[in-house]
């Protein structure tokens, strides 16, 4: 997401300047308007490998990509395209058959005419896919019509607030979209030059007109917030890094109308934790949530890669009960990028990383651990994929973003991620 920062964004151009979802495929892209079979089935349970399915002759790389399955099966990938001139957009696609065959990928642009990124997918209980993602000054979403692809966004951030933003996150709670993401703004109240940060939830029933509530708001810089629901309880739990270096954990019992007002610190008095996204997942009123360590100094344009990563799990907004540590169990794996949690209908938690020696290893690889006991250890990893570049270089066209997709179909754990391995980004597609 934030390596688009550090790159210009120039005027609109790609795919006939257009501010709405459109069929950017031609002669070289992954997939056709009747879908293609990217995939190479190995017959073995439910192992599916694909090739990339993102690949566009208007784009430089694919990267950061989300995934989310609707009730009725169908999977949508999402991810940020750099192009090859004009703004960034937004790529999707979608598959009907456990991801062996995929739409032709098409794109979105912000309504604004800038940079789109930090894309997200959700669904509702009819199978209809939400789209968020963030633009140069607004948060936006766009709603999957009957053809399949997104309309005309809408923008959830307030149009007349003129602030900057970071990192949406989506989920379905009550019947309801709920999105979260950091508003910052000029603080005028306090007689110095601080920026006031807010956690916004903002909330719809339709995708289209939106209700925003502040989760927090002071001058002290959290952000990343990530939202977690659970399928048998009407409590929304949301985890966010602290400025002190801490994770920090509210929750809201109202489908995120209203939070408590106080932190509930997760992370362990740890000194080390970087600015990167924790997760959560969630059941009844139980939450497992993730994040690391690390012992990189923060730098311009670097992902920090974590030495371990840390789960830790509440019950009922108390505090941490017990905490797991998934440490190093190959010799591929003496760092982390990019964990991502999921926990599957049968109660297992479910770990993917990208895992690596050192900076730019050229053979690093895309992993996945289990645990079947709640999260107080995991099996040792399996590789998803390999080799892949494993780098913290955000500009670099091999930068796989800050967060990859995890979702289950079918009894399987999906996953959407970053293939770099032939020198530039692109979003494959793996079951398991």
């Amino acid at each position: 997401m934030r390596k688009l920062l550090l790159l210009t964004v120039l005027s609109l151009a790609a795919c006939g300047g257009t501010k709405t979802a459109q069929d950017c495929s031609t002669v070289g892209d992954a997939g056709t308007d009747a879908g293609t079979d990217a995939g190479s089935d190995a017959g073995i349970g439910n192992t599916l490998d694909t090739a990339p399915i993102s690949a566009s002759v208007a784009a430089k790389d694919e990267f950061e990509t989300h995934l989310a399955v609707a009730p009725n099966g169908t999977i949508g990938v999402s991810w940020t395209e750099e192009a090859i001139s004009g703004p960034f957009p937004i790529g999707y696609a979608f598959s009907k058959d456990g991801g062996k065959t995929w739409t032709a990928p098409k794109r979105i642009f912000s309504l604004d005419g800038g940079r789109a990124a930090d894309s997200v997918l959700v669904t509702d209980a009819q199978s209809v896919f939400l789209l968020v993602w963030i633009g140069d000054a607004a948060v936006y979403a766009a709603r999957q019509q009957a053809d399949g692809s997104f309309g005309t966004p809408v923008e959830i951030s307030d149009p007349a607030a003129g602030h900057t933003y970071d990192k949406p996150w989506a989920v379905q709670t009550g019947g309801k979209f709920l999105v979260t993401y950091q508003e910052q703004t000029a603080d005028t109240t306090n007689g110095d030059a601080s920026d006031l940060d807010r956690g916004v939830a903002a909330v719809s029933t339709d995708g289209q007109h939106w209700t925003r509530n502040v989760m927090t708001e002071e001058d002290a810089g959290r952000n990343l917030y990530y939202p977690c629901t659970s399928p048998n309880a009407d409590r929304v739990w949301v985890v966010f890094h602290n400025i002190d270096g801490t994770i920090g954990m509210r929750w809201s019992t109202t489908n995120g109308t209203q939070w408590t007002t106080s932190d509930l610190i997760v992370s362990d008095h740890e000194t080390d934790i970087p600015f990167s996204e924790p997760e959560c997942v969630a059941n009844n009123d139980e939450v497992w949530l993730i994040y690391g360590e690390s012992d990189d100094d923060p730098a311009n344009g670097m992902n920090s890669k974590h030495t371990t990563l840390h789960l830790a799990h509440s019950k009922a907004g108390a505090a941490v009960d017990y905490r797991s540590v998934k440490s190093h169990d190959t010799a591929d794996e003496k760092f982390y990028l990019q964990p991502q949690l999921g926990r599957s209908p049968d109660g297992t938690l479910d770990l993917t990383y990208y895992a690596g020696r050192a900076d730019n290893d050229a053979l690093g690889s895309f992993r996945w651990a289990r645990s079947t006991d709640g999260g107080k250890t995991f099996a040792k990893s399996v590789t998803v994929r390999e080799p892949v570049v494993f780098t913290q270089d955000r500009p670099t066209s091999q930068w796989p973003g800050d967060y990859s997709g995890l979702g289950y179909w079918n009894g399987a754990v999906v996953m959407s991620y970053i293939d770099n391995a032939i020198g530039a980004s692109h979003v494959a597609f793996a079951r398991r």
